[in-house]
């Protein structure tokens, strides 16, 4: 296995439909209710074969219908035949299943209207905008990513093990203690639950990373390869997710350069503690699983330097109808999109995954070093992510402003790259995958504690928003603070509750922590002569006691977070029962 760190430069623009249709022009236009009702549900309409004109459509037929003239062509007809339009796509799938929600939200109503490059940009929108079937039309906003080209040349790395989470200062800063996203000192409690589903709407992940594919999402109600809609959701044969460029099944990669949807899965649920290579902020424990990974192909490759994302809102719709409550969006763009608001309103609210009542999306700010705002990270009940670096100041890339909402690490973060190789790069693409992380790991912390309908996008974006760190180099324009899953998960465990788990070693991890005085473990299956030892996650020893009765009591050596106590002579091979019936004696925590 390689490690490397890369060189690209990622300029995304949006592009909508087929894998590099070049020389044409994109509209996002909306129809009025009625009309979309007269045509009903077809996805796609284009001029009558043999024919440069509309004039004998179906998308035009059911017009002249309701509107017959005695001569001359109906508006819509002649704007359409005028403008030479190529193609009318429909944005949002038709899903049988959810087709009532769909109308809810008027997603129904959204088309793309493709028209040769040529075609005047003011002429288009102005001939549209005066026909009564159109409800809206507008320019297709240009999305990007958020990740700034690395300076460094390529160069060979270990093969990763266990020892590279030392490479990911953002979950443990050794270099700036504190300054880090405080993951350690909550995998005692939650690795992440399975059942918490995370969309990953970015340009392709690399589903045969070994180090990714046990947290894959899978479709349940999929029966792979048979031709056949079987959960009647709209997408045949969907079981790793969809790709919405070639509008098939194949979400894999087509190129080892598409590297950025690969290193941002990787932040948020590489298989941790395999010794293969990373730590996810949320990816589970050796073979226990972590967060589900929901994957999609929104963008492609256009050339060596670009990098094109266009089925964002399209892939954000799919995931609230199939289980996600979390959607990762490390892009973004400098318009508004009727159609992107629609998605983003339509996920908070909608999204039917068992974590939560609908959905949070969650989005970078941007690279521009600029407080003007960026879609879909500026939208109402969008959580709009900024990026820090080692030290705990503003990447100098990071945008900001009052619509930043909170910080994480951004700069040379460590993870996944296609081919099961690892590397570093830069962006608020980065750090948003860091605050997915995060909400995920409360999201499967509170899963059985807490009602569904309790756990709606609003609470979520108040405990990452409460919880997060004041930094004193960080002012209000970078959000409420670095985001903390320690203090995260603190405001989700009752008050008074002693959690505790068993590590691969027999250790049992205590949690929450710090205890002010001291913390007692009480088990019957210590036996005289068990040396027990305590230690916090710096690998500083605070006591080492030999077991004189069947409890054991430790005073707290100093203010580190988290500790374990670790039996190393094991009389019975049922080391889980281990742990059980930890109390604290004084404690408060």
């Amino acid at each position: 296995m390689k490690h490397i760190l890369i060189s690209v430069t990622i300029a995304l623009f949006a592009c909508i439909s087929a894998r590099a249709e070049e020389n044409v022009q994109r509209f996002e236009i909306k129809l009025s209710r009625e009309f979309a009702d007269q045509i009903g549900n077809t996805e796609r309409f284009e001029p009558v074969e043999n024919s440069p004109s509309w004039s004998s459509s179906k998308f035009t037929e059911s017009v002249e219908k309701a509107n017959p003239r005695k001569s001359g062509k109906p508006a819509l007809t002649q704007a359409l035949d005028e403008s030479k339009v190529m193609k009318i796509e429909r944005i949002f799938q038709h899903n049988p299943a959810r087709a009532e929600l769909h109308r809810k939200y008027d997603l129904d109503l959204f088309y793309y209207l493709v028209v040769p490059a040529e075609q005047n940009t003011e002429t288009v929108l102005n001939t549209f905008k005066q026909i009564e079937q159109i409800a809206h039309i507008q320019e297709v906003v240009t999305n990007s990513t958020c990740e700034v080209p690395n300076r460094q040349q390529k160069a060979a790395m270990q093969i990763p093990n266990d020892k590279e989470f030392g490479k990911q200062w953002g979950l443990f800063n050794t270099t700036h203690p504190g300054i880090d996203i405080g993951t350690t000192s909550v995998w005692g409690i939650t690795h992440g639950d399975p059942r918490v589903v995370v969309a990953v709407i970015d340009n392709c992940v690399d589903i045969r990373c070994e180090d990714l594919t046990q947290n894959l999402w899978r479709n349940p109600n999929e029966i792979p390869n048979n031709g056949i809609d079987d959960d009647n959701n709209g997408y045949i044969d969907d079981v790793l997710g969809w790709n919405f460029i070639d509008k098939n099944n194949e979400v894999g990669l087509f190129s080892a350069s598409e590297s950025h949807g690969t290193h941002v899965a990787g932040i948020i649920a590489a298989q941790s503690n395999n010794k293969l290579g990373i730590a996810g902020v949320a990816g589970g424990w050796g073979e226990e699983k972590g967060v589900s990974m929901m994957n999609f192909r929104a963008g492609h490759m256009v050339s060596e330097t670009e990098t094109s994302i266009g089925g964002g809102y399209e892939a954000m719709v799919y995931a609230a109808d199939n289980g996600a409550n979390i959607a990762q969006c490390s892009w973004s763009g400098e318009g508004t999109s009727m159609a992107g608001d629609n998605a983003v309103r339509y996920f908070t609210n909608e999204a039917n995954g068992k974590a939560m009542k609908g959905g949070l999306v969650i989005a970078a700010a941007g690279n521009q070093n600029t407080s003007a705002m960026r879609y879909p990270a500026a939208y109402e009940n969008v959580l709009c992510v900024t990026a820090i670096q080692r030290d705990g100041t503003k990447s100098s890339f990071s945008n900001y402003g009052s619509w930043a909402d909170i910080a994480a690490p951004g700069t040379e973060i460590y993870s996944t790259l296609p081919e099961d190789e690892y590397g570093n790069k830069n962006g608020t693409s980065m750090a948003c995958p860091m605050v997915s992380g995060v909400a995920a790991l409360v999201l499967s912390a509170a899963f059985d504690l807490i009602p569904q309908e309790e756990k709606t996008a609003e609470w979520l974006t108040n405990i990452l928003k409460e919880s997060a760190s004041k930094l004193p180099n960080l002012n209000e324009s970078m959000g409420a603070g670095l985001v903390s899953a320690q203090k995260a998960i603190a405001m989700v465990i009752p008050a008074n509750t002693l959690h505790t788990t068993i590590d691969d070693d027999g250790g049992v991890v205590v949690y929450p922590n710090p205890v002010n005085d001291e913390l007692r473990i009480t088990n019957y299956e210590l036996r005289m002569g068990d040396v027990v030892e305590m230690f916090d996650m710096n690998g500083l020893y605070g006591a080492r006691r030999g077991v004189a009765r069947n409890a054991l009591t430790c005073r707290q050596p100093n203010n580190h977070q988290r500790f374990a106590f670790t039996r190393r002579n094991i009389h019975h091979k049922n080391r889980q029962s281990f742990g059980e019936g930890c109390e604290t004696v004084n404690g408060r925590y």
